[in-house]
């Protein structure tokens, strides 16, 4: 091999391994909540195993001097004790003072002075060349290290009587009862070490996730893997948020150029892909919180703009997101479902957002997929409007949701960007494929530009993701039927939060 493609070589090979390392930390981003929990759990352990390891204990010490008998006079009594400085003897001393502060005669001796066993151990510190000595007892209570010491300064002597002579013991300086332990755990160096262990935890994980997990990343993944048709790629988006807010939808607007023009080009395609009389598109994807439903709404509110009369009608039975998101009392929403549950009548439940684009909700009855209604529905809707977005559940997660891509005529299947593994995906369209309804094509969301559109997680003041919160509120217009009004007119007296509320 030449200079030149080995040079080639390792650049291709630094090349993927800064591209990996780069997918991990965008990752560790996108989940920065599973990245922080994972980092207090660690903590935690640690501070747990600081707490049920920890066992408190106590010093006392007394520093002190050792002089041996050097003189006696039997008839007169006295006594002479003078230290010798020459250093043999300094040495003899400090030997002898280690084996006999270490010995068992001395513990069993301050054993029977105590009456109790010896709880502790004693420490001995000679210092050279000196006959100054210091003894500290540790133990693990307060009282018993205090009483050990005071039974040594007491015991020793008649034990060194029988080694180096009569001695005697001029205490210097005495700690007394401690006060509390001296061996004080140091919560903060364990939080540390819990925190460093954590965050190599989340880098072996995400490594690991960035190397080897199977997802949808880009376009090519998607003819390649799925040998399938690409539409577009739609950003995603950080969205300031505010406190005592409510949750909204992420829509088309001149504030997110990148996402608005991501759906225009969603919408160009879509049109693009249609056939004649084709009328009926439905939004689906493998999981829950995978951006169905903005994709569902901008798409449609994308067509109204072109002038076509819209519907968006959500068919999902079970989260009822876009009426959780777009009304003010969900609770009171009529939809769908009642209709079908013959609860009320069509005209009375379509609600008008802006020009060209009216909603038809989930609404509030119990109403199975299976349901024969649907199909008279939807034939009805498909002669009264020009275009109709479906927003359905997951099928991943819902498989009798396909029988709605019986009423449709186009399937769009939403993926997040590296999020949702292959083989999932692929069970999910297993539900889809042979229905009636034909599959159009991909669209990847939540997808990182390289901007200031990211992977997903917390930053600061920010919530990223296809959905945020916003404070502000706005009513816009309602038709049901014949009748157009504002605020709580017509059944159920719900109101709408649009961003961009069509005027009086």
């Amino acid at each position: 091999m030449s200079t030149a493609n080995k040079t080639n070589v390792n650049e291709n090979e630094y090349s993927d391994i800064l591209t990996i390392i780069g997918r991990m930390f965008l990752l560790m981003k996108r989940h920065f909540l599973k990245v922080l929990a994972i980092v207090i759990v660690f903590i935690i352990m640690a501070l747990s195993y600081l707490l049920l390891t920890y066992s408190p204990s106590y010093k006392s010490s007394v520093t002190f001097t050792i002089t041996p008998l050097v003189l006696s006079d039997s008839e007169s009594g006295i006594s002479v004790y003078k230290f010798n400085s020459v250093t043999s003897f300094s040495d003899q001393m400090n030997k002898t003072f280690q084996h006999i502060a270490q010995s068992e005669a001395l513990r069993d001796t301050i054993t029977y002075d105590l009456g109790r066993p010896m709880n502790g151990r004693i420490v001995a510190e000679p210092i050279t060349g000196s006959n100054i000595f210091k003894v500290t007892a540790i133990s693990s209570s307060a009282k018993d290290a205090n009483d050990i010491m005071e039974s040594f300064v007491k015991s020793y002597p008649s034990i060194a009587e029988h080694i180096i002579g009569d001695t005697r013991i001029q205490i210097i300086h005495s700690s007394g009862k401690p006060q509390k332990p001296y061996n004080v755990p140091n919560y903060f160096l364990y939080g540390f070490i819990g925190l460093l262990v954590g965050i190599c935890i989340n880098l072996l994980i995400f490594y690991v996730i960035a190397n080897y997990a199977q997802t949808i990343k880009d376009k090519t993944d998607i003819t390649t893997k799925l040998n399938s048709h690409y539409i577009c790629t739609i950003p995603h988006v950080y969205i300031k948020r505010n406190s005592n807010d409510n949750v909204s939808l992420i829509k088309m607007s001149p504030k997110l150029p990148d996402f608005s023009e991501a759906v225009r080009v969603l919408k160009k395609r879509v049109s693009a892909l249609l056939r004649e009389n084709e009328k009926i598109v439905a939004i689906t994807g493998t999981t829950l919180g995978e951006g169905s439903t903005t994709i569902s709404y901008n798409l449609a509110h994308a067509m109204a703009n072109g002038n076509q009369r819209t519907l968006l009608v959500d068919m999902d039975m079970v989260s009822r997101t876009l009426q959780n998101v777009l009304l003010k009392d969900p609770k009171k929403c009529i939809g769908i479902s009642d209709v079908v549950s013959k609860n009320a009548d069509l005209d009375k439940v379509i609600c008008n957002i802006s020009e060209n684009f009216d909603v038809l909700f989930a609404g509030l009855s119990d109403c199975k997929y299976t349901n024969s209604g649907f199909k008279r529905v939807f034939k009805e809707l498909r002669d009264n409007y020009d275009i109709i977005i479906v927003d359905m559940p997951p099928t991943g997660v819902l498989p009798s949701v396909s029988l709605v891509t019986e009423l449709c005529d186009n399937i769009i299947f939403n993926v997040k960007s590296d999020d949702t593994g292959i083989s999932r995906i692929k069970r999910a369209l297993q539900y889809i494929l042979y229905s009636k309804a034909r599959l159009i094509g991909f669209v990847i969301n939540n997808h990182n530009t390289g901007s200031s559109y990211g992977y997903g997680g917390y930053t600061g003041r920010y919530r990223s993701g296809y959905g945020y919160r916003s404070k502000y509120r706005y009513l816009s217009r309602y038709r049901y039927g014949k009748y157009r009004g504002y605020g709580g007119y017509g059944y159920g007296g719900y109101g709408i939060d649009s961003i961009e509320p069509k005027k009086k």
